[in-house]
């Protein structure tokens, strides 16, 4: 079983990343974003 206790957030006051529960509960282990369709990608420097 996954914990419920969110992780405190090292670089930030009182910030806290969701549990490990919550992510697998709440969020999907594939996204969507495959063969997305872009009009235009813009470019820069790196």
């Amino acid at each position: 079983m996954s914990s419920k206790t969110p992780v405190p957030d090292r670089a930030e006051h009182r910030a806290f990343f969701p549990s490990e529960y919550s992510l697998t509960k709440y969020v999907p282990e594939h996204s969507d974003f495959d063969g997305a369709q872009h009009e235009k990608i813009i470019g820069g420097p790196k």
